[in-house]
C-alpha cells in the first residue's frame, strides 16, 4: 500500500481529518519527507524540536538521523493514535502541547544543548510562530561567560570574546568583578565570595535563556571558573594563565605566599613594575589594570585557591588550559599540577613560549584565539 493510501486509511479508521481551525495539513509523500530531512542538515548529535508531528511522516526519517526528537502536537486524536500504536521510535518524545505556548528555553535545557527546529508548518500560525522564534532566539543558542583576573578588567578578554562570537555565534558576556575598575583601595574590603557571587549571578542570568553556558577564566578568573564548575552545570571551560600559586621570583629566597602572609600584614599595598606582565611592549601600553596590589585581597585569592583544590573531584567538564612557560605572575607549574589533578578525561593543555602572563594580548595571542575557537567548535 502506498504511503498516501496508508495515511488516508489511518485517518478514516480513526475518524480523523485535517482541522481548518488548527491549520493542519498532513505530509503523505515519503520522498518529500526524506528530502526535507536531507536539506535540513541535521547530524547524529543533534536534538531536534518538531512542531506538529501529525502521523509521523517527517518524524520517522528524522529520528533515524538525529540523537533525539521532541515532537509537539496539539491534536489529542493524533496523540492517542501514537500512544496506542507505540508507532514512534525510542528516541522520540511526544508532548501534547500548543507549540505557540511552549517554553523553548526549558525544552532546550532538558536536552542539554541547542535545539534545531523542523516543521511541516500549519499555514495559519506561520507568522505567529516566526515571531515566537525571533523572541526566543537566545533559548536556542549557547553562551560563554568570561571572567577577568585580579586587579584587571574585562578588556583583557574583549578581543577574544569578539573573535569567539564571530566564529561560533555564541553569545559572550564579560562582567566587572567587585572592587575592580575603580581604585586599588576598593579591593581592600572585598572578599572572594563576593567575586564568586558576581560570577554566579551572571551565570544564572545566562542560564535562564541559554541551554548551555560555557566559561572562560583568565588568571584569578580561572580559579573562579573552576569553583563555578564545581557547583553548577557549566559546559566547556577554558582556563587562561590560571591562578593556583604566585609565580616564583628567583630574587626571593622564600615563596611569595609566605611574603604575603607576613609582610602583607604590615603593608596595605604593593606597587607593580607594570600594571600587567606582558612581553609585547606595544600591548603593555594599552593594558588597563591597577598599578598596586591590595595585599589583603591577595589573601582572599589564596583562600579561593585553597577552596578550589578541595573541589577538583567534582569537576568533570571538558577543559582547556593555556599557559605560558614564561609567566611571571601565576605559576605555570601549579597550573600543570591542577590540570593533572582534574578527573575529566576530556582535557587539553597548551604551552606557550613567547608570552608572559597576559596571553590574550601578548605575542602568542593569535595561538590563544585559534586554540579557544577550535575547542568550542569541536563537539
Amino acid at each position: 500500500m502506498s504511503n498516501d493510501l496508508r495515511i488516508k486509511k489511518i485517518l478514516s479508521d480513526r475518524q480523523l481529518a485535517p482541522s481548518k481551525k488548527l491549520g493542519q495539513n498532513f505530509l503523505v509523500h515519503r520522498q518529500t519527507a526524506e528530502r526535507i530531512v536531507d536539506l535540513s542538515g541535521v547530524t547524529p548529535e543533534d536534538s531536534v524540536l518538531e512542531l506538529g508531528v501529525g502521523l509521523g511522516s517527517l518524524t520517522l526519517p528524522l529520528a533515524e538521523r538525529v540523537r533525539q526528537v521532541i515532537g509537539l502536537e496539539l491534536d489529542a486524536g493524533i496523540i492517542a493514535y501514537h500512544q496506542e500504536r507505540q508507532s514512534l521510535p525510542a528516541n522520540v518524545t511526544l508532548i501534547h502541547q500548543d507549540l505557540l505556548k511552549a517554553d523553548f528555553g526549558e525544552l532546550a535545557r532538558q536536552t542539554n544543548g541547542p535545539l534545531k527546529i523542523l516543521a511541516n508548518l500549519p499555514y495559519s500560525i506561520s507568522n505567529l510562530l516566526l515571531f515566537k522564534l525571533i523572541e526566543n532566539h537566545e533559548s536556542l543558542d549557547r553562551a560563554v561567560l568570561m571572567l577577568h583576573g585580579y586587579t584587571s578588567t574585562p578588556r583583557d578578554l574583549r578581543a577574544l570574546g569578539q573573535a569567539l562570537h564571530a566564529a561560533t555565534g555564541h553569545m559572550v558576556s564579560g562582567i566587572l568583578l567587585p572592587g575592580h575598575g575603580t581604585r586599588p583601595t576598593e579591593l581592600e574590603s572585598v572578599t572572594w565570595p563576593e567575586w564568586y557571587g558576581a560570577a554566579e549571578a551572571e551565570y544564572l542570568r545566562l542560564a535562564k535563556n541559554h541551554p548551555v553556558v560555557h566559561a572562560i577564566g583568565f588568571s584569578m578568573g580561572g580559579t573562579l571558573t573552576l569553583h563555578l564548575a564545581a557547583h553548577h552545570a557549566l559546559g566547556k571551560i577554558v582556563l587562561l594563565s590560571p591562578f593556583f600559586k604566585i609565580a616564583h621570583n628567583c630574587r626571593h629566597i622564600v615563596p611569595e605566599e609566605w611574603l604575603v602572609y607576613t609582610v602583607g600584614h604590615l603593608l596595605r599595598h604593593l606597587k607593580k613594575t607594570y600594571p600587567g606582565n606582558c612581553n609585547d611592549p606595544e600591548a603593555r601600553k594599552y593594558h588597563i589594570a591597577y598599578f598596586h596590589y591590595a595585599l589583603s585581597s591577595i589573601h582572599q585569592a589564596l583562600q579561593l585557591v585553597g577552596t578550589v583544590k578541595q573541589e577538583t573531584g567534582a569537576i568533570t567538564n571538558p577543559t582547556l588550559f593555556i599557559h605560558s612557560k614564561g609567566d611571571m605572575t601565576t605559576s605555570p607549574h601549579a597550573s600543570r599540577r591542577m590540570f593533572d589533578k582534574l578527573p575529566t578525561a576530556d582535557k587539553r593543555f597548551v604551552w606557550l613560549t613567547r608570552s608572559n602572563h597576559i596571553i590574550t594580548h601578548d605575542y602568542d595571542h593569535e595561538t590563544v584565539f585559534r586554540e579557544v575557537i577550535k575547542f568550542f567548535v569541536e563537539r
